[in-house]
C-alpha cells in the first residue's frame, strides 16, 4: 500500500487553516457548534464546514456517525469525508459499521466507499472488494476508485477480476485504476478486456497499456501475432507506438501488411513515432512488396524518416490563412458606430424602428464585420460578428497550414494531398476515426459507424467545390453566428431564456430570416482532434422555406415519399451543431459525418441564402436528398 494516506496531509493543512476550535468554548458549546456545522453540510459552504469538523476531531467522531445513519441524502453522504479524514479507530469503524446497514441510502455507500479510499486498513480493503459484487453499478464503481487509490496486492488482484463485470461503466474504472496503478500484472487481462469490449472500454485499455508502460510490450506483441486484420488491432498497434519500445519494431513493420487499413495507418505513424531506423531493411524490402498498400505505407514512412520531418505534434498555428487576412478588431471597436455609404450607424444595443439600409452580412472598410437582427419587439439592432483571433473567441482565422497547406492557401483540399494524408494534428487518421466513431469520444460521435475521418474530408472537399465555395466561406456564416450568441454580447438583455436554452432574435443573411436557438446541454465534449478545442454549446440554426422554394422541391422532388420528403426538407433548412465545428470547418474542411451534428456544406449554403436553392440542386444533378443523406464511405 502507499506510505502516507491522504488523510493525514489533509488534516496536517488543516492545522493552519484558520478552522481551530475555540478555547473558550464549553463542552455544551462545542457541542452546539458541532451540530451548526453538521447541519451546514446541506448547504453550500458544507466543504468549510467539513474542513471545520475534522480540525475538531474527536469530538465530532459520534454526531458525525449518528448524522451518516440519519439517511439524509446530503448530510449522511457528506459527513463520511470528514469521518474519513479524522481517521480515528473508531471514526473507521463506524464507517465499516455503517455499510452493513441494509436500509442505507445505495447515494450514502458511494460516498462512504469513496471516503474510505483515504484510509489505509486491511478491513478497508476487504469491505471494499465485498462492494465489488454490489447490485448497484455506481456503488461498484465507488468501490473499483477506492481500491485503485489504495493500492497493494490484494487491490490490484480485485480490479483485475472486476475486468469482467457485467456493466461497461465498472470495466472501464477498473481499466483506468490499473492504469493509474502501473499494474505488472494487468496487461494479459487487459488484452483480453480488449477482444469483449466495445467502444471507448476499447479506447481505454490502449491508454492504460501506454500507462503501464514497457511492461505491456510481451502481451501486445504476442497478441499481435495470432491475427493481425482484427479491429481490436488497431488499439495494440497505438499502444506500441505510444509506448515507443524497440521491441515494437519487428511487430509493427508486419502490421504494414495487415488487410484493415487502420492497422497499416496506425503501424506507418507508430514505426516514424518511435524512430524506427532499425527497421529501415525491412521496410526497403516492403518496396518490392506485391501487396500495393504495404509498399506505399513502407515508401511513406521512409520518406518521413530520412526527412526528419515526422509531423506528429500538434499543429503550431504560425501560418494565418491568407484567405482571412482582416486585422482582429479590438472590443472597443465594437462599440464605434459603422459607416456604410457615408451613413453612420450605431451598433447594438442601439435599437432602430425599421430596417436599416445596412446589408447583412456586412464587412465595412475597417475590417468589422456586421449582421442584422430583429428583436422581440419588431425592432432591430446591428450586431458586431468580427472573426478574431483572441482568447475569448479562439483562432478563428487560422486554418491547419502544418497538415494541409493547400487548404491554407485555397481554401480547398488539394485531392492528391488527401490521398497522402495519414495524420491530421500529430494524431493518426486512424486514431481520428477510432475516436470519431458514436460511443466514443461522443455517444452519438463524430462520424457516422461506417465512416471515416479522410472519407468524409474527401466526400465535403467535393461538395464545397460543386457548390463553389470555399471552406473558408462556408466557415464565415457559422462564425458569425457563434459570434451572435456570445454571452458577452451587449444585446444578451434581449434574448428569451427557458432553462439552460436561449433563443436569440431573428438574423437577417442574404436575404434570409435564420433562426438561432442554443442549448446549454454539451458541456465538457473532447476535440475529436489534439487541437485544444472543447464544446459546450448545441446551437440550433434554420430557416423556413419560402414559397417558390416549396413549389420547386414540390415540383422536382415529386418522386420522393413524404418522409423522403420531410428528411430532405429538414437536412437542407436546418443545422444542430456544436460551437466546434466552424473552427473544424476553418481548420480541416471537416463539417462532421451524417450524425445528428452535421453542418453539411449544401445546408450552410441554402440556409444562408449563399446559393439559390436550383443553383445547389444543378450542382448536385438534381439529386438533392441523396447528396444529404448518403454516408461518405471507402
Amino acid at each position: 500500500m502507499k506510505s502516507m494516506t491522504v488523510a493525514g496531509f489533509v488534516i496536517i493543512w488543516l492545522g493552519c487553516s484558520g478552522f481551530a476550535v475555540n478555547p473558550g468554548d464549553t463542552p455544551g458549546g462545542t457541542e452546539k457548534r458541532i451540530q451548526t456545522l453538521i447541519r451546514e453540510l446541506d448547504s453550500a459552504g458544507w466543504s468549510r464546514a467539513s474542513e471545520a469538523l475534522v480540525r475538531i476531531g474527536g469530538p465530532a467522531v459520534d454526531p458525525l456517525l449518528d448524522a451518516l445513519n440519519q439517511n439524509s441524502h446530503w448530510i449522511s453522504a457528506r459527513a463520511s469525508a470528514p469521518l474519513s479524514m479524522i481517521g480515528s479507530e473508531k471514526a473507521v469503524e463506524g464507517l465499516l459499521k455503517a455499510l452493513d446497514n441494509k436500509a442505507l441510502d445505495n447515494r450514502i455507500i458511494r460516498s462512504i466507499l469513496q471516503s474510505l479510499g483515504q484510509v489505509e486498513s486491511e478491513r478497508v480493503v476487504a469491505s471494499l472488494i465485498r462492494h465489488l459484487s454490489h447490485e448497484d453499478v455506481w456503488v461498484r464503481c465507488a468501490a473499483v476508485r477506492s481500491l485503485g487509490t489504495l493500492g497493494g496486492e490484494k487491490a490490484e488482484a480485485a480490479l483485475i477480476d472486476a475486468l469482467q463485470d457485467r456493466e461497461s461503466y465498472v470495466v472501464g474504472s477498473a481499466i483506468a485504476e490499473l492504469g493509474q496503478m502501473k499494474s505488472a500484472s494487468a496487461p494479459g487481462p487487459l488484452v483480453d478486456c480488449l477482444e469483449h469490449g466495445e467502444g471507448m472500454t476499447r479506447i481505454k485499455v490502449s491508454r492504460a497499456l501506454v500507462q503501464i508502460g514497457e511492461t505491456s510490450v510481451d502481451a501486445i506483441v504476442s497478441n499481435l501475432r495470432n491475427d493481425m486484420d482484427r479491429d481490436t488491432c488497431w488499439h495494440l498497434v497505438w499502444a506500441l507506438g505510444q509506448i515507443k519500445s524497440d521491441a515494437a519494431s519487428e511487430p509493427l513493420v508486419h502490421a504494414l501488411g495487415s488487410e484493415n487499413w487502420m492497422v497499416r495507418n496506425e503501424a506507418a505513424v507508430s514505426l516514424v513515432r518511435i524512430h524506427a531506423h532499425r527497421s529501415l531493411d525491412p521496410l526497403r524490402r516492403l518496396l518490392k512488396s506485391s501487396h500495393h498498400e504495404s509498399r506505399t505505407q513502407a515508401a511513406w514512412i521512409l520518406k518521413t524518416l530520412e526527412s526528419g520531418c515526422s509531423n506528429l505534434s500538434a499543429p503550431s498555428w504560425g501560418r494565418e490563412n491568407a484567405l482571412a487576412d482582416h486585422a482582429t478588431v479590438s472590443a472597443s471597436e465594437e462599440t464605434t458606430p459603422v459607416i456604410v455609404e457615408r451613413t453612420s450607424y450605431a451598433l447594438c444595443p442601439h435599437r432602430f424602428g425599421s430596417l436599416p439600409s445596412v446589408p447583412s452580412p456586412y464587412t465595412a472598410d475597417d475590417g468589422r464585420e456586421i449582421v442584422v437582427t430583429s428583436t422581440q419587439d419588431s425592432t432591430y439592432m446591428l450586431v458586431p460578428v468580427t472573426l478574431e483571433n483572441s482568447d475569448r473567441k479562439g483562432r478563428q482565422r487560422y486554418v491547419d497550414a502544418d497538415d494541409f497547406p493547400t487548404l491554407a492557401q485555397t481554401g480547398y483540399h488539394s485531392a492528391a494531398a488527401l490521398e497522402r494524408t495519414g495524420i491530421i494534428t500529430g494524431r493518426s487518421t486512424a486514431e481520428i476515426t477510432e475516436l470519431g466513431r458514436p460511443g466514443r469520444l461522443s455517444t452519438s460521435g463524430f462520424l457516422a459507424a461506417d465512416e471515416d475521418i479522410m472519407s468524409v474530408l474527401k466526400g465535403d472537399n467535393r461538395f464545397a467545390r460543386s457548390l463553389g465555395l470555399s471552406h473558408t466561406q462556408l466557415a464565415r456564416p457559422l462564425f458569425h453566428v457563434l459570434n451572435l450568441t456570445d454571452r458577452n454580447q451587449a444585446h444578451a438583455n434581449y434574448l428569451s431564456y427557458e432553462g439552460h436554452r436561449a433563443e436569440y432574435p431573428p438574423c437577417l443573411y442574404h436575404g434570409k430570416t435564420i433562426s438561432v436557438k442554443v442549448e446549454y446541454t454539451r458541456g465538457g465534449q473532447e476535440s475529436l482532434f489534439d487541437d485544444g478545442l472543447n464544446g459546450a454549446l448545441a446551437i440550433r440554426i434554420s430557416r423556413d422555406l419560402e414559397p417558390r422554394e416549396k413549389d420547386y422541391l414540390d415540383r422536382k422532388y415529386s418522386h420522393l415519399n413524404p418522409q423522403q420528403r420531410d428528411e430532405l426538407v429538414s437536412k437542407l433548412s436546418s443545422l444542430f451543431i456544436g460551437e466546434m465545428v466552424m473552427y473544424y470547418v476553418q481548420w480541416y474542411g471537416f463539417y462532421e459525418g451524417h450524425t445528428e451534428w452535421r453542418a453539411d456544406p449544401i445546408a450552410i449554403a441554402f440556409i444562408f441564402g449563399m446559393k439559390d436553392l436550383e443553383e445547389i440542386d444543378s450542382a448536385f444533378a438534381g439529386r438533392l436528398h441523396h447528396a444529404l443523406t448518403e454516408h461518405f464511405t471507402r
